[in-house]
């Protein structure tokens, strides 16, 4: 019972870790709806382009010193379009200034975070169907050893 007890303990301390991390990817970028951007930009997606990476690079930044970041919709929704346009969305994108231009691959950065969330969903799932399958066969196991069911 013992060997339960543990089994119970790391598979919920698993989910919680699981949990935790694809919140953190799903609450990097909130949910938008991109039909106001996309006719805002649509015209120019030079400006759509540079407003985009600096979103990124100002968010890169302020993640890589450890401080809160906030995605808009508008990588997301660059991203979203560039990839509904059947664009190559995983090269390199150009930000920044004239004086100093940046180059990033936003929209692989983008998308990596969106199917890690994804997968992570997924494992939790399975991890749970994994574990109550493992729990079940133990119990089974028990009720044999022991040799008489409960009468409840």
């Amino acid at each position: 019972m013992v060997f339960i007890g543990v089994l119970l303990a790391l598979s919920g301390f698993a989910i919680y870790g699981m949990r935790i991390k694809s919140n953190n990817l799903k609450g990097k970028y909130p949910k938008t709806t991109c039909k106001d951007t996309i006719k805002m930009y649509k015209s120019d997606m030079t400006v759509w382009e540079l407003q985009a990476v600096n979103e990124y690079t100002t968010n890169r930044k302020l993640s890589l010193e450890g401080k809160k970041t906030f995605y808009g919709n508008t990588m997301q929704c660059f991203c979203n379009y560039e990839k509904d346009q059947k664009k190559p969305y995983n090269g390199f994108y150009t930000g920044g200034s004239t004086a100093k231009p940046v180059k990033a691959k936003i929209c692989a950065y983008y998308f990596s975070d969106k199917y890690i969330s994804k997968a992570m969903g997924f494992a939790i799932a399975l991890f749970i169907v994994v574990i109550n399958m493992i729990l079940q066969m133990i119990i089974i196991r028990c009720v044999d050893w022991i040799g008489e069911d409960t009468n409840s």
